[in-house]
């Protein structure tokens, strides 16, 4: 069945978009504490 193929497809593509999000939440996150890039302007004051 073509469907059980394409069903098969996104599901693996869903987990792996899923498992990259999760990699690259943390680093991301400590990458913006540790220093905010020029596109998003820090308030000083």
């Amino acid at each position: 069945m073509a469907l059980t193929s394409l069903s098969y497809g996104l599901l693996s593509l869903y987990t792996m978009l899923v498992r990259t999000m999760f990699y690259c939440l943390p680093q991301i996150m400590t990458c913006r504490s540790a220093s905010t890039p020029p596109s998003i302007p820090r308030s000083e004051g």
